[in-house]
């Protein structure tokens, strides 16, 4: 597998989480940015042929955007000790900060190339590839992240299927295929259920579509918003019949709903929302009817 990294010996995916987003919440729960820089520094100052440190400095730059000095940094790291793959991780990062995807491509590779399971890299890497325009390379670095997954999460099923749909109509199957092992593997996550419903309408699979949206709804304790959606399904279907019931049947689910949650911004946009619909399908119903034989 290669050397482990000091990253990886950290033990979670927490870590790995904070690397990819900019260590924006840890920077917050560990005091002010030039308090934490002052304390990197003196480590630094106290062992400084520690390469690690560099890079961990470097992580603050960057949360900072100061790209120049974290560069700096990581340049000091890899002069330290050239197998450390903390440093092409972070410097693909940096890269992708900068909109460099092609820099970050090759620093993530040069990282995966001595540790092939590490997830973080994997993620960072799909995500460099979907901005180069290489939707399939980016799902196959999604497939292995996947597979490598100590906890299973929603986002790297979902942009593994944004990858394979980006890659055209013909992937669209494997793309809802992919959701739906995410589904098996973790549970019902309506963020899955939703995207891969939005695939096979963008499919033509109006009758999928709808018997995902069925299960779905049947787990929800609210029925309005799914009985909405149907009818906009129906509708976008040409089967209005349907979706004229599917849209009475949101109503009556509101109707039934608290007084508190009927006055919500939320359900009084969804009432109108269905009400609009509603004259939509009678206005065409009427114009259907009027230039009959």
């Amino acid at each position: 597998m290669g050397r482990r990294s000091a990253f990886t010996q950290l033990g979670t995916l927490a870590a790995i989480g904070l690397a990819l987003l900019g260590f924006a919440g840890w920077a917050h729960a560990h005091g002010t940015y030039h308090d934490r820089l002052a304390a990197a520094s003196s480590k630094i100052e106290a062992h400084p042929d520690r390469a690690i440190l560099y890079v961990e400095r470097a992580h603050l730059y960057r949360g900072h955007r100061d790209f120049a000095e974290a560069m700096a940094d990581l340049d000091r790291a890899e002069a330290l000790d050239p197998e450390l793959i903390d440093t092409d991780f972070m410097r693909g990062l940096v890269y992708l900060d900068l909109e460099e995807p092609e820099n970050a491509d090759t620093a993530l590779s040069r990282v995966l190339t001595k540790s092939p399971e590490h997830v973080a890299a994997l993620e960072a890497r799909g995500r460099t590839r979907m901005l180069l325009g290489r939707y399939l390379a980016a799902a196959r670095d999604y497939d292995l992240a996947i597979a490598h997954q100590a906890t299973p999460q929603p986002e790297p099923y979902l942009v593994r299927a944004r990858a394979l749909a980006a890659a055209g109509d013909e992937h669209l199957p494997e793309a809802i295929a992919g959701l739906d092992a995410g589904l098996a593997r973790m549970g019902p996550a309506v963020t899955l259920e939703q995207a891969a419903l939005q695939l096979e309408l963008q499919m033509g699979a109006t009758d999928a579509a709808l018997e995902r949206l069925d299960r779905t709804a049947a787990r929800s304790p609210r029925k309005d918003t799914w009985l909405a959606r149907r009818g906009q399904i129906l509708e976008g279907a040409g089967r209005d019949a349907e979706a004229r019931r599917s849209y009475e049947e949101a109503l009556a689910a509101l109707s039934k709903l608290p007084a508190s949650r009927r006055r919500a911004a939320a359900s009084r946009d969804l009432e109108g929302q269905i009400h609009e619909a509603l004259e939509r399908l009678s206005q065409k119903s009427v114009a259907g009817e009027s230039s009959g034989p």
